[in-house]
């Protein structure tokens, strides 16, 4: 693999992963509970310094409007606090017991003396079914909900070195916005305090899918005007802002979770990432911290929380895909202001192709999180600057003043704390209906809706927008090459090429999308950059979706059976010149992909294990197919109904060990089809006929020609 330096970089198919199972690694030491500030050169952070000077602003030409109480006043005595914990357990607690390891670890804590723990179950089937080896990891002698906790009731209880029932209702579903308001209107009326913080726990989908996925009720779950309803529902029984609305759940860090949270609490806790199935870890950090200050605030409360988060994911070598931020939600209206700015400017320059072209690059090589319609703000700002010069600079400094603390692994480096919607990848007009409820930057919601309706009018039109002057052949020095006019690349958002191993019969197997491709904007020349190698572990070739490619690494999806269960391989590829492939790969994790019913990241996660047996999958399809020169019309032998790609196992298989090798290898001896893939500005994909070419026994590429 060489590096390039291309426009853009972002992945083709949309694999969203997730995790939470499988968790524990193998040679890992006992964690000690006892909260510990993370290394600082273990995180990447950002903390916000408070201005010297005036106050930071950002003019707009609207104004937000929000609930607002002139003289709040808090509902209980000082240095009182009371955390609401509000648990669905969905299928977390039914398969692993997730959210029983999170209560018992706080059970297993110090006994609070300043704060109370006030819960509310329900959405799950089964309670307490947390795995022996997990157990004995964590070395948890017991688990208090396996035979208390009654999946048929909505029950709530104050939790202390056990859990003490305090009051039940009939099951209703907890997505419902009058199941939270009603538990959060109870609660504060019955377990007041100075302070009081609200947890969300579950499945978590974004500014699009919201929170929640009830597993007693069809996986029913709670877009965010629901959420905004819930927390409306309780507004009139307070005197004061809850201090803070925390999120134990994937991709909630976003500025449009913030937007409806922001007259109702002063502070947020969210991932813009997938949190793995562990979630914060062990509960009981908070009863040290607040015990120990209870005067603290919300956002300090909240940096102790991320550092102990990484610390926790540090500890058993998973942190490197985690993310965690604390939002100061009284500066989230200059987030929006300064959003819909930028939004404005960008819109006025995509009336010219050239700028609607320059804009979805610099998209695409954003900072993307899980379904890839999730991209870091801050980031988009930066990647966007040469073409919003008058707004990018005030929507970092915005992001930077409102996010008051992040931590992120390294394969989220360019995370910056708030993530924003856009839609990288099919998007319904009915997401965008829900969108627009509440969203409070206008006019980047009418930049989202247009660019939606120019999407989807290409799509009726199935256009092929880039013009092919010189279809594809080989060179005789063995080049793979192609020309297109140049006047058409305002339409092209980035190249890249699928490679396919045929397998006989009529068949082959897609190894995969990459990026690694070169290309003269002025001339229209495309060329391979392929030397024969593709990524293997211990020899055998694995299928590879690019998800997101920058100077510092790429980021891949693999899928695979992990001991005869589905689920994918998150890979890294770390650029390095120094190494003789200029680079080299790293396993971070693996992740089990969406739910098929709910459509929500699963949180599985985990290590891999000595002795995990490893198959990779594979897309198998017709021969005749790959070989057309036009756009693959009947999908139906490895394309799903719902647009999922259909895996199919090979008989082949590793046994994972110390010893096991990631690399890039030379492939199997055989015959091969390499495809140039053009994605033009609206994520739609023109492919073309592919040369074949023949490894040989010693791993050498010997034939290109065109198929």
């Amino acid at each position: 693999m060489k590096k390039i330096n291309l426009l853009f970089a972002a992945c083709i198919f949309l694999c969203v992963l997730t995790g939470c199972g499988r968790n524990v690694p193998a040679n890992a030491d006992i964690l000690d509970t006892t909260p510990t500030p993370a290394p600082a050169e273990s995180i990447a952070v950002t903390e916000t310094v408070p201005p010297e000077e005036e106050e930071f602003s950002v003019e707009s030409n609207y104004t937000i409007t929000r609930k607002t109480r002139e003289n709040p006043v808090p509902m209980g005595t000082d240095d009182t606090w009371t955390i609401f914990i509000y648990i669905c357990g969905t299928d977390l607690e039914t398969k692993d017991g997730l959210a029983s390891f999170n209560l018992q670890l706080l059970m297993n804590g110090p006994e609070a003396q300043n704060v109370r723990y006030i819960v509310q179950t329900g959405g799950t089937a089964q309670w307490g079914n947390v795995d022996d080896q997990l157990l004995e990891y964590f070395e948890l002698e017991e688990i208090a909900t396996r035979n208390l906790i009654d999946s048929q009731k909505l029950q709530r209880w104050e939790v202390t070195d056990t859990m003490t029932l305090l009051d039940e209702q009939e099951l209703a579903p907890m997505s419902d916005p009058g199941t939270l308001g009603d538990f959060l209107t109870w609660g504060v009326e019955n377990y007041p305090a100075e302070k009081m913080g609200v947890i969300l726990w579950d499945h978590g989908g974004g500014s699009i899918r919201g929170m929640f996925a009830d597993e007693l009720y069809e996986g029913q779950g709670m877009p965010l005007l629901e959420l905004e309803d819930a927390f409306d529902r309780t507004y009139d029984s307070m005197t004061d802002k809850f201090e803070f609305v925390a999120f134990d759940a994937c991709l909630m860090g976003s500025v449009e979770v913030a937007n409806v949270l922001a007259p109702y609490a002063r502070y947020m806790y969210a991932s813009e990432e997938v949190e793995p199935g562990f979630g914060w870890g062990d509960y009981s950090l908070f009863t040290y911290a607040i015990d120990a200050d209870p005067e603290m605030n919300g956002g300090d409360l909240g940096i102790l929380l991320c550092n102990e988060f990484f610390e926790f994911y540090r500890e058993i070598d998973m942190e490197k895909n985690v993310t965690l931020s604390v939002i100061d939600l009284e500066k989230i209206d200059n987030v929006l202001y300064a959003l819909n700015n930028m939004a404005i400017e960008i819109s006025d320059g995509s009336v010219s192709p050239t700028y609607f072209a320059e804009v979805s690059r610099g998209v695409a090589r954003t900072q993307h999180y899980a379904y890839q319609h999730m991209v870091d703000l801050s980031d988009l700002a930066k990647k966007l600057a040469d073409l919003a010069p008058d707004s990018y600079e005030d929507v970092q400094q915005a992001v930077e003043e409102a996010v008051v603390y992040q931590v992120s692994g390294k394969s989220r480096a360019f995370t910056n704390g708030l993530s924003v919607f856009y839609p990288t990848n099919e998007v319904t007009l009915f997401s965008l209906t829900e969108y627009g409820l509440t969203s409070a930057a206008p006019d980047y919601t009418h930049y989202i809706s247009d660019f939606l309706f120019k999407k989807s009018k290409h799509t009726r039109l199935n256009r092929q927008f880039v013009q092919i002057t010189q279809e594809p052949y080989a060179t005789d020095d063995g080049i793979y090459e192609m020309s297109f006019d140049p006047s058409t690349y305002d339409y092209i958002q980035r190249f890249g090429f699928q490679l396919h191993y045929d397998i006989g019969e009529g068949q082959c197997i897609i190894l995969g999308f990459d990026d690694d491709v070169e290309f003269d904007a002025d001339t229209g020349v495309v060329k391979d950059n392929f030397e024969g190698k593709w990524a293997a572990i211990d020899g055998l070739p694995l299928l590879l979706w690019l998800q997101e490619s920058n100077p510092e690494y790429n980021l891949y999806h693999s899928p695979i059976l992990l001991n005869g269960e589905e689920t994918y391989l998150v890979i890294q590829w770390i650029w390095n010149e120094a190494e003789p492939d200029n680079g080299h790969y790293e396993i971070l994790s693996t992740w089990s992909g969406a739910d098929p019913n709910t459509g929500l990241a699963s949180r599985e996660t985990g290590n891999l294990m000595a002795g995990d047996r490893i198959s990779p999958r594979y897309v198998i399809l017709q021969t005749e197919n790959v070989v057309s020169e036009e756009l693959i019309e009947d999908t139906s032998d490895f394309i799903d109904d719902d647009g999922n790609y259909i895996y199919s196992d090979i008989d082949n298989y590793i046994i994972f060990n110390e010893n096991t090798m990631l690399e890039q290898t030379l492939l199997w001896p055989g015959e091969y089809y390499y495809q140039f893939v053009i994605v033009d500005v609206f994520g739609g994909l023109q492919t073309y006929a592919p040369i074949t070419f023949t490894i040989d026994e010693e791993g050498i590429p010997v034939l290109k020609t065109a198929a």
